[in-house]
């Protein structure tokens, strides 16, 4: 299945709604509709070996459009065991659990929220009155890129300096070697 980068596909101009006859016109027109599924008056349309209603395997278009409409409908963007039930309650083709585990995982509004978040204690805003007195710090959880996964990002509170390091694991021992290396070695080290 093709990935759909889109922000809110439901809402987008060129998006339509899978209908019964386009289902049913889908799977007249594949070569080995008679052999993969069976024809059910009372639904109007052919099904699997499972009885659930068969969607041919190369009608991706189809298969992402049940997607969307599983994992981002009323009930809001839906996790990945939930969007494959839905789906898989009413529909069959080969590769149904991996495309929507494709589909639900390169969801941009999933990854934005599903990162792994660490409550933080409510408290007081501190700002910098001196140079080097308040520096932030923040794992940011992204997709996988060249092997890395994870942004370090620092911040210095007073000048608004940022230093971002790309990471393929975001541990302490990362932490602390991108702050000593990017920040005391290079920035704070006096010349001789």
């Amino acid at each position: 299945m093709r990935k759909l980068a889109l922000v809110s596909p439901l809402q987008a101009a060129d998006f339509t709604w899978p209908t019964a006859n386009a289902i049913t016109a889908l799977q007249r027109d594949h070569p080995g509709c008679a052999e993969l599924g069976s024809w059910n008056e009372d639904k109007k349309c052919f099904l699997a070996k499972s009885g659930k209603i068969w969607i041919p395997d190369d009608a991706l278009d189809i298969q992402m459009q049940i997607c969307v409409i599983a994992h981002a409908g009323v009930a809001g963007h839906r996790r990945l065991d939930a969007t494959t039930r839905s789906v898989s309650e009413m529909f069959d083709w080969t590769t149904l659990e991996a495309d929507v585990k494709q589909f639900v995982t390169s969801c941009l509004h999933c990854m934005v929220v599903d990162g792994e978040s660490v409550p933080r204690p409510w408290g007081e805003e501190q700002y910098a009155t001196e140079p080097n007195e308040l520096i932030h710090f923040d794992w940011l959880s992204l997709p996988v890129s060249q092997g890395l996964k994870n942004v370090l990002l620092i911040k210095h509170d007073m000048s608004e300096f940022v230093r971002l390091h790309a990471s393929a694991t975001a541990t302490v021992l990362d932490t602390a070697q991108h702050w000593w290396n990017g920040l005391v070695v290079l920035v704070w080290r006096k010349p001789g």
